[in-house]
């Protein structure tokens, strides 16, 4: 199992990024959730990772937070709940407010996530609520910055909805929704979570 990976960021998307290590380019997806939060260290950024193995592939998942790639893993361990569908989740909600939505059974949060439905949320609540105790409730989501979107923002935003599970029309259409509730500054990040929220 690779723990964490360190090297130097050569290329970074909002769901995957490129890590050069002793000469090799480590191709990693990453959930919104970790878009420009990579902490750096003496040998570049570091990655906290899960290798997720299957017959015909190795595919590497990178988290800029252990407590992120925690309820990854959580997340996997439900039956029906893939590495895509809980990447996903990941970029969809915080860890903060997942846990919250555990503690208090509120599945709306979860519903409005691209890919999850009441049925998965269902079993997801019923799987995890457990492993979370009150004390590890944090305060929830950051208020969000408005702002005006550059057309080369929107284009980037909607490949990111549809790598999350949106399709092109639906991804278009949040774009746009967003766009015309914040007339001023967003960053690629806040436009697509505020996507998310519609969706």
């Amino acid at each position: 199992m690779i723990a964490y990976l360190k090297g130097k960021l050569v290329e970074e998307n909002p769901t995957y990024i490129i890590v050069e290590n002793n000469g090799i380019g480590y191709f990693v997806k990453t959930p919104l959730s970790s878009y420009k939060k990579f902490p750096l260290s003496e040998g570049g950024v570091k990655v906290f990772t899960h290798l997720h193995v299957r017959e015909d592939a190795f595919q590497l998942y990178g988290f800029s937070t252990k407590e992120e790639r925690e309820l990854f893993r959580m997340l996997i361990s439900v039956s029906g709940v893939g590495p895509r569908l809980a990447q996903s989740v990941l970029s969809g909600i915080s860890v903060e407010r997942f846990k919250r939505c555990m503690a208090e059974s509120n599945l709306q949060p979860l519903t409005a996530i691209p890919g999850v439905g009441k049925k998965t949320a269902q079993r997801l609540l019923v799987d995890l609520r457990e492993k979370f105790s009150d004390k590890e409730l944090g305060a929830g989501v950051a208020d969000e910055v408005p702002g005006e979107v550059l057309s080369t923002l929107e284009r980037d935003a909607m490949k990111a909805l549809v790598s999350l599970g949106c399709r092109n029309r639906e991804a278009q259409k949040l774009v746009r929704l967003v766009r015309q509730e914040n007339p001023e500054e967003l960053t690629l990040e806040e436009l697509i979570l505020k996507a998310l929220q519609h969706s």
